[in-house]
């Protein structure tokens, strides 16, 4: 999902005449990013403890692997809250509201129309 919003916004961004250098630098920042959390990641596993201090408590854990997710995560959060508004919308939309954004979404106007219909029959 995230490959394909972001290959999206590249072709609504970017003019048709710089498109492809526009995909060939998108791609390599990508594949730049993917290869240096692939080496923190690795030398993280490494160093990483096997156990939490929480309060004054220990936390066994059964491997450092939680400890690595949870410092991806952070990661990945605190970066997408810098990059957040620095993206703009590259073509003219109508603005909604979030309750209307979430009630076009495909799983849920189906059901939202199915269950108004079987309520507006009684």
């Amino acid at each position: 999902g995230f490959s394909l919003s972001l290959q999206n916004y590249v072709f609504d961004i970017v003019p048709q005449e710089d498109r492809a250098k526009g995909v060939a630098i998108s791609n390599t920042v990508n594949a730049l990013g993917s290869g240096a959390g692939a080496l923190l990641g690795g030398w993280l596993a490494s160093v990483a403890p096997s156990h939490l201090f929480l309060f004054g408590a220990t936390l066994p854990l059964i491997s450092n692997l939680p400890v690595l997710f949870l410092v991806s995560g952070i990661l990945r959060f605190v970066v997408s809250m810098t990059l957040l508004k620095t993206f703009d919308e590259g073509r003219t939309v109508t603005p909604i509201s979030h309750l209307r954004f979430v009630h076009e979404l495909p799983l849920i106007k189906p059901l939202a129309t199915a269950i108004g219909q079987r309520f507006s029959r009684r």
